[in-house]
């Protein structure tokens, strides 16, 4: 992905074209799809990264913004969005070794773009507390809930489908993006673990607006977020700023 030139010439294009958007979109569900396949939930992933787990979180991040491409947005809305380009992708492959990682497993990774780049994500616009996202966390939770009772539903994909959720979902991808850029500042580890999971949810209501035939299991499962709030203590910092928990995640639940 990285090295593909053609591929970030088309990424970088942005025309106003509906066809250029559905293929951003399809981008973004192919990563979103290869990465959940070898991502792990454990505490010793979480307190022990390896260069796989920075290379994952990059693809991620990389299908956040085809995921947010893949939506018609105002040009003041773009500009709020502050979608990743091919330099901020790069560096952040530079900053956490990713580059030497691949080399070192015999592949060729020939970076294009070096120096300083610019905010690449949402800035902390507005107030934002642990409150706040304890909030926002509750929020995607339900609304996790709602699109996992859709998709048992006969009807589900036409509520899926529609243009509203699919607006929100893009819409959900920036806003928890933002949010763990905010965590990861204040480098409290039980703060960016709670944001992770959220933009997680986020991930996957932009696939559940566009899986159509529902052919797959979503990912994250609820017992991949439990475990993964377990790693950090997530739950127990959810529980100490007012957070009822969504009964998947009370590790007291039998496992269904």
């Amino acid at each position: 992905m990285l090295g593909a030139d053609e591929w970030w010439s088309n990424f970088a294009a942005e025309p106003d074209d509906n066809d250029w958007r559905d293929v951003m979109a399809a981008h973004a569900l192919d990563l979103y799809r290869q990465t959940a396949a070898v991502m792990h939930a454990g505490p010793e992933s979480a307190a022990h990264p390896e260069p796989v787990d920075s290379a994952i979180e990059i693809l991620r991040e990389l299908a956040d913004a085809c995921a947010l491409h893949s939506y018609p947005w105002s040009p003041g809305e773009r500009i709020d969005l502050r979608i990743p380009d091919r330099a901020a992708i790069e560096q952040r492959a530079r900053a956490h070794g990713v580059d030497e990682w691949v080399r070192g497993l015999g592949h060729q990774l020939d970076l294009r773009t070096s120096g300083v780049v610019a905010k690449t994500w949402p800035p902390a616009t507005g107030q934002k507390t642990q409150d706040a996202l304890a909030a926002y966390f509750a929020e995607a939770a339900a609304l996790y809930d709602v699109v996992m009772e859709a998709r048992a539903t006969p009807r589900g994909w036409d509520v899926l489908r529609a243009e509203v959720f699919r607006r929100g979902a893009c819409r959900h991808v920036a806003v928890a993006r933002s949010w763990l850029l905010w965590a990861k500042r204040r480098n409290d580890p039980e703060t960016v673990n709670v944001a992770y999971a959220t933009l997680l949810m986020a991930q996957m209501f932009f696939v559940a607006s566009r899986d159509a035939e529902f052919g797959e299991t979503l990912f994250p499962s609820e017992t991949f977020l439990r475990v993964l709030l377990g790693a950090r203590r997530g739950t127990p910092w959810l529980v100490k700023h007012g957070i009822e928990l969504p009964p998947w995640l009370n590790r007291r639940r039998r496992e269904r």
